[in-house]
């Protein structure tokens, strides 16, 4: 959990829309598929574009 806080705050998450999601993923049994999936896929391709 301390580790998605750091990379929150290197990334520059915004806590309302991306941090919360991604600590309830780590509570939450197979959380992290979802998290995976919805949210650090997009922004992934979102860095890779030129």
């Amino acid at each position: 959990m301390l580790n998605t806080l750091r990379v929150g705050v290197e990334y520059h998450w915004r806590f309302s829309t991306t941090t919360w999601k991604v600590l309830l993923a780590c509570i939450i049994p197979f959380g992290t598929f979802y998290v995976d999936r919805k949210i650090l896929a997009p922004m992934q391709k979102q860095e890779i574009k030129p």
